[in-house]
Parts: C-alpha cells; sequence; structure tokens
C-alpha cells in the first residue's frame, strides 16, 4: 500500500486514534446505525482531500448525490465550485448497476487523478455474485492507489453493529463502527476501530459530537459517559411462547418494560420450548441467551451442569406450590420460576358413570369393575374401558405409579435395588391383567378412538382436558373431538392402588428460566421479574393459561374459577407426587429399560418373575457400570481440557486412558449425553469466547489458539454454536 503512506481523514481524533490516518489505497467499512454521523463522516474525509487539492468522488447508491450533499453546508464548503472544477464529482447509481459503475468510473480513472472515493449508502443485503463485484472495484481502487470510505447502514434489530451481512466485512482493510446509546434519557454517539490492517491503532470506544461545523471526536469524559459510550446497549433476549400468543398481553408488558427501562433492547427468538418437548443435548443449550421457559426435568439436567442463573432473589416461594420449587431446585437454590405444574389425573365420560349411577372411581380397582359393568352394557366393541394420552410413556410411567401408590418403589432410600419384591409382582401383574384379562384396555393406545369419544376413563395431564373444555383438541391430520361430548367430560385425581395407599403421580410442568450464556443477566432479571409478577400471571391466565397455575393462589381465584372451574380440583390431582430424575440415579436410562421389558409382560412374551429379575439384573449393571464410567469420563475430560488446542484423535485418546476408542465413545455419549467430538467443541467455543474478550485478540488469532487452522470453519462453528459471528461476540 504505497509503503505505507498516511493520509488525513479530516475528523478531529480520528487520525490520532489511527495512529497518523488512513493508510493510502486502504479501503474501509463505515457501519452504524441510522442517525450516528456516517455520512457527515464521509464528507469530512472528503472535505480533507479538497483542502489538499485531491479530487475526489462521491457515489451515493440509494439517493440522489446533489440532494445529499446540499445538507452538508455544514462543513463550511463551497461544494458546487468544486463540482463545478471536477475537483468533486458526484455519482448516482444502484449496487445492482454495479457493472456500469465500475466502467464508468475506470474512464473517470484514465482521465483523473482520483485520490479519495466515498460510496454511500451500501446494503448488507448483496448476492454473492455482487459481492465478488464489489471486491474487484476495490482492488481496482487499491492498485489506483485510492482511499476509499464505503458506508453502511444496520438495521435497528440488527445485534450485529458491523453490518447484516458478515461476508461483506471480509472486503475490506479497515472496519470502523459508530455506535448510538441511551444513559439517562441522553442519546449518547461514539465510535470504534474493530479492524486496521497494516497499522496499530486506538481500540478505545471513543465519544463523538456532530456539532455546529461537523463531527468531532473526544475521549469520554467523566466515569458515569464512559461508562455508557463503552457499554453496548442493554438487551433481554427471549426464548419461545412465553407470552401464550397472546398479542396484547405481549405489547403491554413490552410497553410498561420499556417505560421503565427505555434504553433497553428486546429481541424475540422463536424457539419454543413448551411444544417442543426438551432440549435434547446440553450443548443446545448453549445456543440460547436470555430468558427461557424449560420443563422441570430440563432445569434439573442443566442446573447441574451449572448452564442456568440462579434466581433465588427472584421469587417469593410461600406463593407457589411446594412440589413446583422442589422441582426447580437443585443443590438448594432455585433455577427456574415456575409457571405451570401438571402430572397425570383421570378424565371420565360423566355422562355415563351418571347413566349407570356409578360414582368417580378412586382405586385402579375401582375403575376395573366400572369399565367392565359399563362396557358390558353398552356393548360397543369399538370402546375401550381406559386410553392413554402419553403413548409413548405410558407403560413405563404407569407401573412407577402404580408401585408407589402400592407402596412399593424399584430402590429404596440407602439405593438398594428393591424391586424384586410382592409389591412390584402386583402391580406389574395388575397392568398386565387390565389388557388381558379384564380386557379393558388396549395394547395399542390410539388417539383416534378417543377423539370419537369411543371410551370411558382417558388418563392424561390437565392441560389435555383445558383442550378438551376450550374444544381445541385435534390430531395432526385435523381429526377432531365429536362435539356430542361437549359438557360431559370431567376430571378428578389419578386413582391409587388401593385406599389406603399414597397415590403418588410424576411431577412435570414448565418454568422461566435465564441462561447463563445471556449477554445481559441485569436486564433480564428485570423483565423476568416483570413477567412473574402476581399481576402479570393473573392477567396471563385470565387470557389463556397453562393447566394447572404454578401458583395455588389462583386455584381459590373467583374469576379464574368462573373461566376454568377446573382449578377447584388441582389440590386433590396434585397432592401426592414424585420427581423421579432428581431421585433416582441414571432415571432416563432405567424409564427406558422398564419400558422395553414391561412392554414384554404385557403382550405376554415374558412371565412376570422373569421380567423382575431381568429388571433387577439390568439395573445392577446400570449402577455399577455408570460407578466405572464416572471415572473414566472424569479422566477423559482433564485430557480434553489440557490438550483441547491441538489436534486430538480418538487413538490419541485411547492411548492416553489404555481403553477400547469405541468403548470410550460410548460411555462418554452415556455419561454427558454428548459425544467427544461435541464436548471438544464446545470447550474450544467457550475458550474462544474468554479470548475474544480481549481486544487484543482477533479473530484469526483466537481461531489458531483454539485449535481450528481454518478460520472460516471456526467462524461457522462459533455462529452455529452461539448465533453470533466471533466479530458480533466480540462488540458485546
Amino acid at each position: 500500500m504505497n509503503n505505507l503512506v498516511r493520509i488525513k481523514s479530516g475528523v478531529s481524533g480520528l487520525d490520532e486514534m489511527l495512529n497518523g490516518g488512513f493508510i493510502k489505497g486502504s479501503s474501509v467499512l463505515l457501519s452504524g446505525h441510522s442517525g450516528t454521523g456516517k455520512t457527515m463522516l464521509g464528507f469530512h474525509f472528503i472535505k480533507e482531500g479538497l483542502k489538499l487539492k485531491e479530487k475526489c468522488i462521491y457515489i451515493s447508491l440509494v439517493k440522489d448525490p446533489e440532494d445529499v450533499i446540499k445538507y452538508y453546508d455544514v462543513l463550511n464548503v463551497k461544494w458546487s465550485k468544486y463540482i463545478e472544477n471536477k475537483d468533486l464529482i458526484l455519482i448516482s447509481s444502484g449496487i445492482s448497476e454495479i457493472d456500469s459503475l465500475a466502467s464508468n468510473l475506470e474512464k473517470i480513472f484514465r482521465r483523473n487523478n482520483i485520490n479519495r472515493i466515498v460510496i454511500d449508502g451500501l446494503s448488507s443485503a448483496i448476492k454473492t455474485c455482487v459481492l465478488k463485484k464489489l471486491y474487484a472495484l476495490l482492488i481496482i481502487m487499491k492498485k489506483k492507489n485510492i482511499t476509499s470510505i464505503s458506508i453502511t447502514t444496520v438495521s435497528d434489530k440488527s445485534i450485529n453493529m458491523i453490518t447484516d451481512n458478515p461476508s461483506l466485512a471480509e472486503l475490506f482493510n479497515s472496519i470502523i463502527v459508530l455506535r448510538q446509546s441511551e444513559k439517562q434519557k441522553e442519546t449518547l454517539k461514539s465510535i470504534v476501530i474493530l479492524k486496521a490492517e497494516g497499522t496499530s491503532y486506538n481500540t478505545n470506544i471513543k465519544e463523538i459530537e456532530i456539532k455546529e461545523h461537523g463531527v468531532e471526536i473526544k475521549d469520554a469524559g467523566d466515569k458515569e459517559n464512559k461508562t455508557a459510550i463503552n457499554e453496548p446497549s442493554p438487551v433481554v433476549q427471549l426464548n419461545g411462547n412465553m407470552f401464550y400468543n397472546l398479542k396484547k398481553v405481549e405489547e403491554y408488558l413490552t410497553e410498561t418494560f420499556k417505560k421503565k427501562h427505555p434504553e433497553v433492547i428486546i429481541e424475540k427468538q422463536n424457539k419454543n420450548m413448551r411444544s417442543g418437548g426438551s432440549i435434547s443435548r446440553m450443548d443446545d443449550l448453549k445456543s440460547y441467551m436470555g430468558i427461557i421457559i424449560l420443563n422441570f426435568a430440563d432445569i434439573y439436567r442443566f442446573a447441574k451442569e451449572e448452564l442456568l442463573v440462579n434466581l433465588d432473589d427472584c421469587i417469593e416461594k410461600d406463593k407457589y406450590f411446594k412440589g413446583c420449587l422442589d422441582a426447580c431446585t437443585f443443590e438448594g437454590k432455585i433455577y427456574g420460576i415456575p409457571e405451570d405444574v401438571l402430572c397425570k389425573s383421570l378424565i371420565y365420560r360423566k355422562d355415563l358413570l351418571d347413566k349407570y349411577s356409578i360414582e368417580v372411581p378412586r382405586t385402579w380397582a375401582e375403575i376395573v369393575k366400572a369399565a367392565q359393568y359399563i362396557l358390558n352394557k353398552e356393548n360397543d366393541p369399538e370402546m375401550a374401558g381406559v386410553l392413554f394420552h402419553d403413548c409413548r410413556n405410558w407403560l413405563s410411567d404407569t407401573f412407577l405409579e402404580l408401585l408407589w401408590s402400592n407402596d412399593g418403589d424399584i430402590f429404596d432410600k440407602e439405593g438398594r435395588i428393591t424391586i424384586l419384591n410382592d409389591k412390584s409382582y402386583e402391580s406389574l401383574r395388575f397392568l398386565q391383567e387390565m389388557v388381558c384379562k379384564y380386557k379393558i384396555m388396549p395394547l395399542k393406545q390410539d388417539n383416534r378412538r378417543f377423539l370419537k369419544g369411543k371410551w370411558l376413563f382417558y388418563i392424561s395431564k390437565p392441560y389435555a382436558y383445558k383442550e378438551i373444555v376450550e374444544d381445541r383438541l385435534s390430531t395432526e391430520n385435523g381429526m377432531r373431538l365429536d362435539p356430542s361430548l361437549k359438557g360431559k367430560l370431567y376430571i378428578a385425581p389419578l386413582p391409587g392402588m388401593k385406599n389406603n395407599c399414597q397415590n403418588y403421580k410424576i411431577l412435570d410442568g414448565h418454568a422461566h428460566c435465564l441462561v447463563k450464556n445471556t449477554k445481559d443477566i441485569k436486564s433480564s432479571i428485570a423483565f423476568l421479574k416483570l413477567i412473574t409478577k402476581e399481576k402479570t400471571m393473573r392477567e396471563m391466565e385470565l387470557a389463556g393459561g397453562w393447566t394447572f397455575p404454578s401458583r395455588m393462589k389462583f386455584w381459590r381465584d373467583k374469576d379464574i374459577l368462573l373461566q376454568k372451574p377446573y382449578y377447584h380440583q388441582a389440590e386433590c390431582i396434585l397432592e401426592k407426587y414424585k420427581i423421579p430424575y432428581k431421585d433416582i440415579k441414571n432415571y432416563e436410562l432405567l424409564h427406558s429399560l422398564i419400558h422395553k421389558e414391561v412392554g414384554k409382560v404385557i403382550s405376554k412374551e415374558k412371565s412376570i418373575r422373569d421380567t423382575l429379575d431381568v429388571l433387577a439384573h439390568e439395573m445392577k449393571l446400570i449402577t455399577r457400570r455408570h460407578k466405572e464410567y464416572g471415572r473414566v469420563v472424569e479422566r477423559l475430560i482433564v485430557y480434553l481440557k489440557n490438550n483441547f488446542n491441538k489436534k486430538v484423535k480418538l487413538e490419541d485418546i485411547s492411548r492416553e486412558i489404555k481403553l477400547n476408542p469405541h468403548y470410550i465413545e460410548k460411555i462418554f455419549k452415556i455419561e454427558t449425553g454428548v459425544t467427544i467430538s461435541e464436548y471438544l467443541i464446545s470447550l474450544r467455543i467457550d475458550k474462544a469466547k474468554e479470548l475474544l474478550r480481549d481486544i487484543g485478540n482477533n479473530v484469526n488469532d483466537v481461531a489458531y489458539k483454539i485449535g481450528y487452522n481454518d478460520v472460516s470453519y471456526f467462524c461457522k462453528l462459533f455462529k452455529r454454536k452461539t448465533n453470533l459471528t466471533p466479530r458480533e461476540y466480540k462488540l458485546q
């Protein structure tokens, strides 16, 4: 670049930041939101060139350049004089006309010794083919020793202050960003140099003022202003459908929050965890930021991995159902503010029970008796006595709930396996007999039979009853509940095995959580407190809600009960509960094992005794195996942490750990829920974040330091894992 000759920018204070000015022949990207003074700075650059008797070009890709320039007479320049003398050439073009623009410029270059060019209105929405042509144009300017500034505006919603198109930023030698932030109702503008190839530069964020005669850069004044400028705008990120699709509620809460916190940006990410089930891997959660709704099981998993923020200071514990608090607690700390709570309940055909003068069953034996009697009387071969809503997990869940309500368990308090006993045998036999002996329950659960009303008792969670009452229950193919059933279906607590036994159910529900990876914890907690305060939750409950609300007060609220009279059953339905993923080690593995083996009993492939023997044997193996696995995985994690920046091969790990590679992969996935490769990537990304916070590290440096020689691949990987490019993350 002409032996790094410097040229003046024309902006007071900017040359000092650039260690003497722009490098002649370089290309500069000037980026920022509307109103930050980008075009003004561009005209300062042109003014300086004209003062030095250099020829300049101003290209506007959006507006008429003559119309633009008349608004910049504040710079005390008679633009018309320079235009008439052809020292300043104005060009109107469009980015789609880049071929003709390049041709026009080459003609101008042949006739004139052009020194400076400003391209204004560069859009980030540029196709790849146009980007290549733009890059070719920048190369031509570089060869002609022309210094250029290209101006681009980022959208108000963009978290990337460089450009909405990261590929655009890679074309330029230098990147300067103009920012705008609010502090105590005052708008502050600032400037920062993110990149300046071939020179050292000041990385501090400086305050800028647009005064009567143009832009002026100065050091941030007092400590308070320094903080305001250097800190990015506070942001609250929301994930999922936490407003129940209630647009008015969402608008009201957003407006209420913005009145008190006008400086905070609210970003919405359309990732709905309520309907989408659990997040399958811990690594997935690291792509989320901000407030998120998680189910109770995921809260426990992610709190255990230290991925969630402790919310003890955000909750009035005495207002909530105790089971919710138990489910959201890990090692004595709350990691979720409960929103709803549910467990299995009994939905029944009240019309048929009334028809035959039968009371609502309180035990499974009473269900069998009532179902047999009514099925015999109705004489409808399509009708089932009992159906289950959860077709996937009903076998394992039902066996465990029958066992618990029969005073049994699969482990005792000391962790010893206790499944080989009479309680387990009775529970499993009863489940088999409902299908095979009493014939009140089909082995294959069928939701179509339910929608047609061909059943007496339906085992489901209360949200299904809410959808029934509101006539919103349907299948994926559009089948809806038979309208003749309206007003005939009621809800009651799930029956127990015996009258004198505790009736335990598996507790489920959702809570608002805050991911540790969040940009702005303080603002997010402020918003979390607003959406979970009693008044807000009551309004949302009246407008929609999710059965049952976690606040017990709502179960007795007269206005809510007018809409949802079945809420008076909440206390009875939820009375006794279990949280197995907290209480039982390796619960997910055991749950799958029980489902598989119990299915063989129901289909009579295996006897009850043999099944219990298999379960006991496999449970012992799982327990023993996981003690061994834990020690191996601990050693493996230490190895990965010490070698994350090297090329890690499975063969090298195998030699270090002295175990078979296939075995290592298998047990690591079982213990951590992720593969070795996924874990290594997470380690590297976490280290990259740490390095990017150091202003002295550029993106290339960071990629090499964490073990990636391919910088492009690293950038794509970082974006996939964090939703931000490395440059975007560096700007936070």
